[in-house]
């Protein structure tokens, strides 16, 4: 089905211009290898025209295949609305895409895979301008074509409404990333290497490398090792996109996994009901209330002690950090107070 553009995409890297080593081809070399595929698309649209779809005869349900409505469409719409359909359009696109990678040296040799091994020596690629005007000339041809389908701009995020950027698209750029990525350049890239490295390292020496190569500023915390606003922080999406009971559920699921059923019980009767959550604070909230100056003197004086157990339960006191009034009373003020109250030494 396609020996015309076969013979169409010989006659195009056979075509040679004055610098054949510079990418960056000329406007007529674009008008030209376009000229001579529409042709041949032409060609073959009026010859499908003058021939009438054979029905099959075996089954007529096979009136509705692909190969059937393929014919079809190119009758209708090859001539009459000058437009391109998915095969011919594909078939396009890696026409010229082996022009300009493969078919630097316009060797009749060129194929998709010799394509594929050049874009990755050549330095200087086709820019955002070529694009532009190539997809230019092919609307030129096919004026029922868009030039959206060819090549868009690609949008920084400065100019984007959503503030992030977008990368270029369109089946002419898309076509020399798959040749990108085809031919191992990529990945080279992203290894900082211009040979393939045949030492293959083990995944834990591989996450050394990426953490100690990793230019993200401070290392990662835990989460128990982060302050309370970087915890606020970092469940902040979870808490807004999630509700109170299957937060819940879920924490006390994860409990469970771990092996706390005690803690697990504990949420899940603290959440059934208000009351139970008041009675758990209160059960471990003690108040600690000291004696007033006044109070812990009489409370001395009366029990009538002497300098050495008054010392004795000071000292302890002071261990336990449990003192017996707010601070401000002396110890040397009690001793005198005892001392000239009449306790017996």
């Amino acid at each position: 089905m396609f020996k015309e553009y076969e013979r169409c995409h010989q006659d195009i890297l056979a075509y040679n211009t004055e610098d054949t080593e510079d990418i960056s081809v000329t406007e007529s070399h674009y008008f030209s290898s376009l000229s001579i595929l529409n042709d041949a698309i032409k060609r073959r649209a009026l010859a499908m025209e003058n021939t009438e779809p054979e029905m099959p005869e075996t089954n007529k349900r096979l009136s509705t295949t692909a190969s059937y409505n393929k014919k079809v469409v190119l009758a209708a719409t090859k001539a009459a609305l000058q437009c391109l359909y998915l095969e011919v359009r594909c078939y396009l696109i890696v026409t010229l895409s082996v022009v300009w990678y493969g078919g630097v040296n316009r060797r009749p040799s060129n194929t998709v895979g010799n394509a594929r091994r050049r874009c990755r020596d050549i330095q200087k690629r086709l820019t955002y301008e070529d694009y532009t005007m190539l997809a230019g000339k092919i609307i030129t041809l096919f004026p029922k074509e868009t030039a959206a389908t060819y090549f868009t701009r690609p949008i920084r995020k400065r100019d984007s409404y959503n503030g992030k950027s977008v990368a270029a698209r369109g089946k002419l750029v898309d076509k020399v990333r798959n040749y990108l990525f085809q031919s191992g350049e990529c990945k080279r890239k992203y290894l900082n290497t211009t040979e393939n490295s045949k030492v293959k390292l083990s995944e834990a020496e591989v996450e050394r490398r990426r953490i100690c190569n990793s230019s993200a500023g401070r290392p990662q915390k835990d989460f128990e090792e982060c302050s309370e606003r970087s915890k606020r922080r970092k469940t902040q999406d979870l808490r807004s996109s999630t509700g109170t009971l299957e937060l819940t559920y879920a924490a006390e699921m994860k409990l469970r996994s771990e092996g706390n059923i005690q803690a697990a019980k504990v949420l899940a009767e603290i959440v059934k009901s208000p009351d139970s959550a008041k009675n758990y604070i209160k059960k471990d909230d003690v108040k600690i209330t000291k004696l007033t100056e006044d109070k812990a003197l009489s409370l001395i004086t009366n029990a009538k002690l002497t300098k050495y157990q008054y010392n004795i339960i000071r000292s302890n006191a002071l261990e336990e950090n449990c003192p017996l009034c707010g601070g401000r009373l002396n110890g040397d003020v009690i001793v005198v107070v005892l001392s000239s109250g009449g306790a017996d030494f």
